[in-house]
């Protein structure tokens, strides 16, 4: 990242700030009596255990199939969730997952 940003103002004389992406998530209350979600809020207020929902994203990955089983293991490592596969070409597959976007913003491309 500080390669990009040190070519980015050398080349093209800018000035940028880069920063760590954030995702939102909302803390949910659980308890037996009410379900409330508060965007923002940190966990350990609430009572009773919290629970942490994140986005997700229903993702199609096209590769050719000598690589299918290792984008597999790659996708599951991530938390995706496996759901479905086509053959739209010769030797070619489309692998359907869901998979976390935090994920794919931090984890997939390190």
């Amino acid at each position: 990242m500080e390669i990009i940003q040190e070519r980015l103002e050398r080349e093209y004389n800018l000035e940028m700030v880069f920063t760590a992406p954030r995702l939102p998530t909302r803390c949910c209350c659980i308890r037996r009596d009410e379900d409330r979600c508060l965007p923002g809020r940190s966990a350990r207020r609430w009572p009773g255990g919290p629970r942490i929902r994140e986005p997700w994203m229903n993702i199609e990955i096209i590769t050719p199939t000598d690589y299918y089983g290792p984008i597999m293991e790659l996708v599951t490592r991530r938390r995706g969730v496996y759901k479905s596969q086509e053959y739209p070409a010769p030797h070619r597959v489309q692998l359907n997952y869901e998979i976390p976007l935090s994920e794919i913003i931090i984890g997939l491309f390190r």
